[in-house]
């Protein structure tokens, strides 16, 4: 009997020790979802912002031609502007949750992608 009741016990820890663990895995999972549709579009923008600094910099390293370069840049900046247009059409406002999504995201994306040094 005292054996059973120890399990149970333990087994009761292990579930409140670790039920945030799990809480927070959802939450992360989820939390593109809980973006308003003005901060979907600005993290959109933001990541065809990144594919234009890539393509300048592939330009730049001679991996891209220049009729390459000239036509995914044009294409890039219509996707762009496009996006801006339908943020501005939106009535709604950045949350703060909002915001600080986005200001993590940045920060992940400054992390994930070191600036060039290499740069004279």
């Amino acid at each position: 009997m005292g054996v059973a009741i120890g399990i149970l016990i333990t087994i009761a820890v292990l579930v409140i020790i670790s039920w945030p663990f799990f809480r927070s895995g959802r939450r992360r999972a989820g939390a593109s979802s809980d973006l308003s549709a003005a901060a979907q579009l600005r993290v959109a923008r933001e990541e065809i912002y990144d594919q234009i600094r890539q393509l300048e910099a592939d330009f730049e390293a001679k991996i891209v031609r220049e009729d390459e370069y000239s036509s995914h840049l044009r294409e890039l900046r219509v996707r762009a502007a496009e996006l801006m247009r339908a943020q501005d059409q939106l009535p709604e406002k950045l949350s703060d949750e909002d915001r600080l999504e986005l200001d993590i995201q940045a920060a992940r994306m400054a992390i994930a992608v070191p600036p060039d040094d290499t740069k004279e």
